[in-house]
C-alpha cells in the first residue's frame, strides 16, 4: 500500500501507515500519518500537514488533481502530435521551397489551424 500512495501536495513527503481506525459506519479502515518534516533550528519548512493523521482512502481521492494529471498528458500527448506533423510539413516545405518563402509558411500555418490551434 505504501508504495502506491500519492506524496504530500504541499512539500512531497509520503505518508507513514500508522494503524487502523473505525470510520463512522463503523468500518476498519486505514490511517496514514504526515511525517514531520521541519527543521527544528530555523523552523523553515514547515509542512501544515506535518503530524496529522488521514483515513487512507480520504488521502488517496484527489479528483481535480487527477482530472489535471489526465489534462496534462492529453496536451501533452496533443503537442507531440502537432510537432511530428509540424516537423513532416517542414520537411515537405523545405523540398518544394529551400528558401523558406511565405508559401512554405503559409502550410505550416494552416496545418497548425487544421489541428484545432489558432494561430495570431
Amino acid at each position: 500500500m505504501t508504495d502506491l500512495l500519492k506524496p504530500c501536495p504541499f512539500c512531497g513527503v509520503k505518508l507513514e501507515p500508522f494503524g487502523h481506525d473505525r470510520n463512522t459506519a463503523g468500518e476498519v479502515i486505514d490511517v496514514l500519518r504526515h511525517p514531520y518534516n521541519d527543521d527544528a533550528e530555523t523552523r523553515e519548512h514547515i509542512c501544515p500537514l506535518s503530524g496529522l493523521v488521514f483515513p487512507a482512502d480520504k488521502w488517496q481521492n484527489r479528483p481535480i488533481e487527477d482530472k489535471l494529471y489526465a489534462e496534462n498528458e492529453k496536451l501533452k500527448n496533443d503537442l507531440n502530435s502537432v510537432l511530428s506533423v509540424l516537423g513532416e510539413i517542414v520537411d515537405e516545405a523545405r523540398t518544394q521551397d529551400p528558401f523558406g518563402n511565405s508559401e512554405g509558411m503559409a502550410l505550416i500555418f494552416g496545418a497548425i489551424r487544421l489541428l484545432g490551434y489558432n494561430i495570431e
